[in-house]
């Protein structure tokens, strides 16, 4: 995978987090395969920089989002 390390994907925003938009799944086959692979390495990366997350159960995570407000 390292080859699409040198891909400029720095341009390709999505505009959901969890289910795919119309326009997000048209953005997403409208790119190559090393071009989706080079997004999928660069959020990999990010997440992987953003360190390491606090331990939690699925009880307490559940509890956590069904406790948030909707926007």
């Amino acid at each position: 995978m390292s080859e699409v390390k040198t891909i400029d994907v720095s341009s390709v925003s999505f505009s959901s987090t969890v289910f795919p938009s119309d326009a997000d799944m048209e953005l997403w086959n409208s790119l190559s395969e090393k071009e989706q692979r080079a997004v999928v390495r660069r959020d990999l990366d990010a997440a992987e920089a953003s360190g390491v997350a606090e331990p939690e159960t699925a009880a307490e995570i559940l509890e956590r989002v069904r406790s948030s407000p909707l926007e």
